[in-house]
């Protein structure tokens, strides 16, 4: 007689043991530290006597021989994790006593050696005015790339950054890794005016031409604050993360009467997806806002939210008696 129940539990069991076989092996195989840190540089110290190759691949040509016992330092790894890039080539990593894992260095395949065509400055980050001067390359000294800004204009290496323009590259500059520079600057777009506070009837303090570059010390809704003054993010190329920098509040103004241009629903939360229409209102109604979400694009009236766009297109769908960005960041739990 066939009992049923132990065929069941003897089918899942059964099951369970494939899935095991399946999952635990992949488990094992990924590397224990791909979720570590990423790490710039290591020391390594070679098992036995080995080789310097101008690639990571074993029929490369061959640069040096290193020494059983010698140290050198490995900037980067291969996609395969197989070999290491130290300054002048590719050495196995098996050849090597490691004393982290490799996984955390980034992957330099695309990297390559560079000659500069003058004596140049290594600046700390990707701007010779914004950055200060941290090393030198001479004259024919090689160098070694190891990515680059998003432009393409500034390269970097384990020493500093270089300007491109200064060096004779042998590589594919566009397959080098995109780093991101040590703290966030801008570059403005065009040319654009510097204000005393964040909105646009504030008193003009400055003027940045296209190109001019700054370092931004915090920021507000749509707005940067540099040292010169606030300007619109919108105006500037940023390069490295804003919201990393201190988030600066601004002077809060209790209302600020405004007229719809265009018909608008109210909401509860500042969400066209999950809110729930609280009203409508008119083209050509007047209200009062008395509070805003974080970057500007939704107003808190009486009747609840209204989005009203990004700031730079406030006037298309509402005028107002001063910058809506004056107004607090209400949390919308709190509404």
């Amino acid at each position: 007689m066939i009992n049923f129940s132990e065929l069941r539990e003897h089918r899942v069991m059964n099951r369970l043991k494939f899935w095991l076989m399946v999952i635990v092996p992949f488990a094992f195989a990924l590397p224990s530290s791909a979720q570590d840190e990423p790490i710039s540089e290591i020391t390594i110290t070679a098992n036995i006597r080995t080789y310097v190759l101008d690639a990571p691949r074993a029929d490369a040509e061959l640069h040096r021989i290193i020494a059983a016992g010698a140290e050198e330092t490995a900037y980067g790894r291969d996609q395969k994790f197989r070999w290491l890039r130290i300054l002048d080539g590719w050495v196995p990593a098996k050849a090597f006593n490691l004393e982290v894992e490799i996984y955390a260095l980034p992957d330099l395949t695309h990297s390559f050696q560079a000659l500069p065509n003058r004596a140049v400055l290594l600046h700390a980050g990707p701007s010779s005015k914004l950055f200060e001067a941290v090393g030198q390359a001479g004259l024919g000294a090689s160098v070694l790339i190891t990515g680059r800004n998003k432009a393409g204009t500034w390269l970097h290496t384990p020493g500093g950054w270089l300007d491109a323009a200064q060096v004779y590259s042998a590589g594919a500059v566009f397959r080098l890794p995109v780093i991101a520079p040590p703290t966030a600057f801008i570059t403005a777009k065009t040319r654009t005016f510097v204000l005393a506070e964040p909105y646009i009837s504030a008193e003009l303090v400055e003027i940045f031409e296209t190109g001019e570059e700054a370092l931004p010390i915090g920021w507000t809704g749509a707005w940067l604050q540099t040292a010169q003054g606030w300007v619109l993010a919108d105006s500037f190329n940023v390069m490295g993360e804003i919201k990393s920098l201190p988030y600066v509040g601004l002077g809060a103004v209790t209302g600020i009467d405004i007229r719809l241009n265009r018909d608008r629903e109210a909401r509860n939360i500042p969400s066209p997806a999950y809110s729930v229409i609280t009203a409508r209102l008119k083209s050509g109604e007047t209200a009062v806002a008395v509070g805003r979400n974080e970057i500007g694009n939704w107003l808190l009236l009486e009747s609840g939210w209204i989005v009203v766009g990004p700031p730079s297109n406030h006037s298309y769908y509402f005028r107002s008696s001063d910058d809506v960005m004056r107004l607090p960041v209400i949390d919308p739990d709190s509404s």
